[in-house]
């Protein structure tokens, strides 16, 4: 079951309103760290840990919803990244760069 503020990190997530939930950071981490009971409820976290907990789990969820799994996005990288190395030209060196041939076995050089 996730929390009004996850939703709200989620919602934000997909709109790309990354303002909103920094200023949800902003405020999680700039509150009382203490519980307003003594002992704490069961369940009860600090608004820091509360909003990381909350972020992760919006973050874990919007990527299950709007990315490729992992071993995808890997096999698409090395799809473009072939495909992008393919149709490159070979560089031409910049005059006066050219390389000095190697030196070779047993060659002295004064």
């Amino acid at each position: 079951m996730s929390t009004e503020q996850e939703d709200a990190i989620y919602t934000a997530l997909k709109e790309g309103d990354s303002d909103s939930i920094e200023q949800m950071r902003e405020e999680a981490y700039t509150a009382d760290q203490t519980s307003p009971e003594w002992p704490p409820p069961e369940g009860w976290l600090p608004p820091r840990q509360q909003f990381d907990l909350d972020y992760q789990n919006a973050w874990i969820h919007y990527q299950a919803d709007n990315e490729d799994p992992e071993e995808e996005r890997e096999a698409n990288t090395v799809t473009k990244t072939e495909e992008e190395n393919a149709d490159a030209p070979d560089p031409e060196p910049e005059p006066g760069t050219e390389l000095e041939p190697a030196i070779q076995e047993g060659e002295v050089v004064e």
